[in-house]
């Protein structure tokens, strides 16, 4: 049988797993109830990790095994304890950067429990750090740090498919905005973002539309801009502004075939000082001098009236 195997939906499709001894491999991990609580979060991370630091891969959870062959369901686990969702939560912010692409199956085993099956795809966006800083692979059916070279050529898969989106910041007529761009000649699908969990739009503005909602159709070349701040509130550490901050963006990728995603750091400190271009400098001279000829004009009126 392939390495390569169809995700089980139903506890059927599991117990065909344990009644035909498909053994754990590259792709394949079985894992018993007690594994997926919430002490033993850290192995959670670091065995997600690891598949999609390799060549991806499913773990099943609620499945004993012996010589890593599938001996028998154990229950499953307490659907009051683990959901699907505290799963994604802890697998989107304690994984750096996040895997885009994972999917997590819950089946229902009884009224109370649950089997959990995690399908981590294979990742371009890597290599994904654990939560204890290190970095893992999935080798000789386990999770094992990587070597240096290893991460190195993980690190090399991201040239070999090219991203699609880019976000970045502009400083133009006094204003910085926040703007994402196609800078591929692909049409991204499906993009949505991901801020950081403490981060607010300033001045209660809410968040824009697309930033809410996604784009659904992102053609090439096109470049949407998004008003964030005056510059001179931007670089007043005296205003209440959020200036450091991560964006997740996700997209399905037509050459991948699925979904994957960039993580882009924003720091505005780093634009303070930031020249406006010769023609905004010149224009902003202008405006100055104009307001304050004006003023002088209108003191010098003042003055004739009160004579």
């Amino acid at each position: 049988m392939s390495d390569r195997l169809n995700s089980p939906t139903t506890k059927e499709e599991v117990q065909r797993f344990i009644d035909d001894e498909i053994q754990e491999s590259l792709h394949l991990d079985y894992k018993d109830s007690r594994a997926l609580s919430k002490n033993k979060k850290d192995e959670i991370i670091k065995d997600v990790t690891s598949f999609a630091n390799a060549d991806g891969g499913m773990i099943i959870y609620g499945v004993k095994e012996e010589g890593h062959l599938p001996k028998d369901i154990d229950g499953g686990i307490d659907n009051t304890l683990i959901d699907r969702e505290w799963i994604d939560q802890i697998l989107s912010t304690n994984i750096s950067p996040m895997i885009d692409g994972i999917q997590i199956n819950q089946i229902p085993f009884s009224d109370s429990h649950s089997l959990f099956v995690i399908n981590v795809p294979k990742s371009y966006q890597g290599p994904h750090q654990s939560i204890d800083k290190k970095y893992y692979k999935r080798y000789n059916f386990r999770s094992s740090p990587m070597d240096h070279y290893e991460i190195f050529d993980i690190a090399n898969r991201k040239s070999r498919v090219p991203s699609l989106i880019k976000v970045d910041v502009e400083i133009i007529k006094y204003m910085v905005r926040l703007t994402v761009e196609n800078i591929s000649n692909y049409a991204a699908s499906n993009v949505s973002f991901r801020f950081s969990d403490d981060f607010e739009w300033p001045r209660n503005q809410g968040f824009p539309r697309a930033f809410e909602r996604g784009i659904r159709y992102f053609p090439p070349g096109k470049k949407f801009s998004y008003y964030y701040e005056s510059s001179f509130s931007a670089f007043d550490e005296t205003e209440d502004i959020v200036r450091e901050f991560e964006i997740h963006v996700s997209y399905q990728h037509p050459e991948l075939g699925r979904e994957t995603g960039e993580t882009f750091y924003i720091n505005l400190d780093d634009y303070y000082g930031t020249f406006i271009d010769s023609d905004e400098s010149e224009k902003l001279t202008k405006t100055l001098k104009d307001g304050f000829k004006m003023i002088k004009d209108s003191l010098n009126n003042i003055g004739r009236s009160m004579k």
